[in-house]
């Protein structure tokens, strides 16, 4: 492949489009705080759903910790990604969004169908609550989660560390994600998802990305087609920005630190 054509498989085109100032003014309170609310909700599920991406690609040298590293990352992604998405199904079943649907096109009903489908499953819901009340929003204090810790670190048995030796946050504490996955391998058997441990783990992960994608295509919908339907935008600027591909990209956890006292670079 020619570095010219490289070079295209990089290049993004992107628009500004401003919502004029006497437009906003229009809208209902209501309607500013969707507007705000999902686009905010796309943004972190977008940013999450990257993040799994670029944490799946450990190479340290050393086979064992880039397997450590790769379940702190993922796992760490997954349980955000998973309580995000549990915080926009409450926003949009509170906003009683389903109430307008007679009037959704048959993409956007699709999609809302697909949203709606997937929070009917009592399983589900309940696991993206548990995930987002014990690990994924708060680090829980209540006795119900002790039952739950102390039978997985019964079948966990050695706590495994592993301790940097300098102050750059390279710190693995890997028995965390075992003890914590058990945990939640678990309570996705008391719920009733069915298979063996690695393919209630892998359900773990395809999970929020299957739903959180569903939902951010009926948030841009639900935008253009019923929050700012007959809305003019205006276009500013039309812009070129290359970027890499998304499979180049790697978020790795371990580094070496190289920041002063201050934050600055040495």
């Amino acid at each position: 492949m020619s570095e010219a054509s490289i070079d295209r498989e990089k290049l993004l085109e992107f628009h500004q489009l401003v919502l004029p100032k006497e437009t906003v003014a229009s809208l209902s309170a209501r309607d500013k705080k969707r507007l705000l609310m999902l686009t905010s909700m796309m943004r972190d599920m977008d940013l999450y759903r990257k993040m799994l991406i670029y944490g799946g690609k450990q190479k340290t040298g050393n086979a064992k910790i880039d397997e450590t590293v790769f379940v702190t990352l993922i796992f760490s992604t997954s349980k955000i990604l998973i309580s995000k998405v549990y915080e926009v199904w409450k926003f949009v079943d509170s906003e009683k969004i389903v109430t307008e649907k007679e009037g959704f096109s048959e993409n956007l009903l699709c999609r809302w169908n697909e949203v709606e489908a997937f929070f009917s499953e009592v399983k589900n819901k309940k696991l993206f609550s548990f995930i987002r009340n014990k690990f994924g929003f708060h680090f829980d204090h209540y006795q119900e989660i002790e039952a739950y810790i102390e039978k997985a670190m019964e079948e966990v048995g050695d706590l495994e560390f592993w301790m940097g030796s300098d102050s750059s946050g390279n710190d693995v504490f890997s028995f965390s994600n075992t003890v914590m996955l058990t945990v939640l391998r678990n309570k996705m058997t008391e719920l009733g998802f069915v298979g063996n441990e690695e393919a209630l783990i892998g359900q773990l992960q395809k999970l929020p990305i299957i739903i959180s994608h569903s939902i951010n295509e009926f948030c841009k919908g639900y935008l253009t087609e019923v929050l700012l339907d007959g809305k003019i935008f205006h276009q500013k600027l039309k812009v070129d920005v290359m970027a890499p591909l998304l499979s180049e990209v790697n978020l790795p956890w371990i580094v070496k630190n190289d920041l002063n006292r201050t934050g600055q670079f040495l």
